[in-house]
């Protein structure tokens, strides 16, 4: 007689890493099923998958916080999500994106702060730089829908399995970008943002690059 299917242990969720794990031990990550059917059709590409889970994730945020959700799930005009979202501290929120994210295994979240930079750190984080256009993504996507307004992501480390993605507008990222393209250490870059070249909002000053 064929043995019955256990589903003990089917699945293991490691919050504390951020990471999912099925019976055969390797890492898996939660989709949204529309998502991933848009990026199988070729309606969208590896960074939009990324921002449509990431939008996902700061509407999850919005319900924990005990926000009023439209019937459409998205916020009321009265009320969006960008300004309730803003209503709670920082640390409340990047303990409830960290667990969001961890329970879709992207891996765990800390924020580092560098002046006026804010770098995003997965540590572990759930993928190899092979899907680093996803976890950007997924930053700006939680990042756009709790500020309303369009954020940019970079990374700009990447050591061991460790990945810090700085966050900005799409000038101070542009920068970054280049910098970090050039073997720029992500210190340096976040130096140079302060620097008298260029602001922390990624304007030129006078006599700058």
């Amino acid at each position: 007689m064929a043995p019955n299917f256990d589903p003990s242990r089917g699945v293991v969720f490691d919050l504390a890493e951020g990471r999912i794990e099925l019976s055969d031990g390797d890492p898996y990550l939660m989709v949204p099923v529309a998502a991933l059917s848009a990026l199988a059709a070729g309606q969208t590409d590896a960074r939009g998958l990324g921002r449509a889970i990431g939008g996902k994730v700061a509407l999850r945020v919005a319900k924990r916080l005990a926000m009023p959700i439209g019937r459409s799930g998205t916020m009321p005009p009265s009320a969006t999500l960008g300004a309730a979202l803003r209503q709670a501290s920082i640390e409340t929120l990047v303990e409830l994106l960290g667990g969001e994210l961890a329970v879709l295994g992207l891996g765990s979240l800390r924020v580092e702060r560098w002046g006026k930079a804010m770098i995003f750190v997965l540590d572990p984080c759930g993928v190899d730089a092979r899907a680093d256009e996803l976890v950007l993504g997924v930053i700006e996507g939680m990042l756009s829908s709790a500020t309303d307004r369009e954020v940019s992501a970079a990374v700009v480390d990447r050591s061991g399995k460790t990945a810090r993605v700085l966050v900005g507008n799409p000038r101070a990222i542009a920068f970054a970008v280049e910098r970090s393209r050039d073997g720029t250490f992500f210190t340096d870059i976040v130096r140079a943002l302060h620097g008298p070249g260029l602001d922390s909002s990624g304007h030129e000053r006078e006599g700058g690059v």
